[in-house]
């Protein structure tokens, strides 16, 4: 699809024909998830993918690097793709603020005691991350 059919179609009808262009899930391979155009560097929020029976946060850092993670919380399960808002290159989560970077990693938890403190168990909780190719 050209970047004008996108925008001219509403975004739940396009989720629903992306999701039937998928083929069966094969292990080990590369799937098209979104168009380079769709994730914008510098967005204020991710883009949600529902796709090979899972969801998807998808995003770009700053400086334009492409970043697909799990779109469940690892904390209470809230949705960070639904919710979430990107800020200073990590994804934040919608329920308690719990900010995890690029690499899935927790950067932050605004209600522990020490809430920079990478020691903490809480703080050693990772998203999961999926390679991402740009095309």
């Amino acid at each position: 699809w050209s970047k004008k059919k996108i925008n001219e179609v509403p975004r739940e009808e396009f989720d629903t024909r992306r999701a039937k262009s998928y083929p069966p899930i094969v292990a080990n391979t590369w799937y098209a998830l979104a168009h380079s155009e769709e994730v914008d560097a510098g967005a204020s929020r991710p883009l949600h993918i529902r796709a090979l029976g899972q969801s998807f946060s998808v995003w770009r850092k700053r400086d334009g690097g492409l970043v697909v993670q799990s779109a469940w919380c690892p904390h209470q399960g809230a949705n960070l793709a639904a919710g979430g808002a990107i800020k200073d290159d990590c994804i934040v989560c919608p329920f308690h603020g719990w900010r995890f970077d690029a690499t899935g990693h927790v950067v932050r938890i605004p209600a522990a005691k020490v809430p920079d403190c990478p020691d903490s168990a809480a703080h050693r909780r990772k998203l999961r991350i999926f390679p991402s190719q740009d095309w």
